[in-house]
């Protein structure tokens, strides 16, 4: 059996200027796995190939390519691949400003909370608009 070389992982972070409060990441991982913490922003994420499992919440996250993940701010959460393969995703790190901006923008005035109940999302329009 001939061993296929893996593909390396990478990272790019980004700051929107334009946007203020709003910075990115690009990502590809495989092995690396990402520790319970925390953030101080929602993390607006979506995987773009291979599938990223995540606890959040006191429960394990399946987020496949294509599909949208989110984390509330100080909520504690962990991430990683779910097989050899690796996944390559983008997220936005959103301060609570921006986000209240961008709520208050696409549904009308923002309710007092900027907490987003669901965990893994399949919304194609706001993929669309992700990647």
């Amino acid at each position: 059996m001939i061993a296929r070389p893996q593909q390396p992982e990478w990272t790019r972070f980004y700051r929107l200027r334009a946007v203020g409060g709003v910075t990115a990441l690009h990502a590809r991982f495989v092995a690396h796995r990402y520790a319970r913490h925390v953030h101080e922003y929602t993390v607006v994420g979506l995987v773009e190939s291979g599938v990223q499992s995540f606890i959040y919440r006191g429960s394990r996250h399946i987020t496949s390519a294509g599909r949208i993940f989110i984390v509330n701010p100080d909520e504690p959460h962990t991430g990683e691949a779910v097989s050899s393969a690796g996944y390559i995703y983008r997220t936005l790190y959103l301060e609570e400003a921006i986000l209240r901006r961008v709520l208050t923008e696409v549904g009308g005035p923002a309710s007092r909370s900027t907490l987003i109940r669901g965990a893994v999302l399949e919304h194609s329009a706001l993929a669309a608009s992700l990647s």
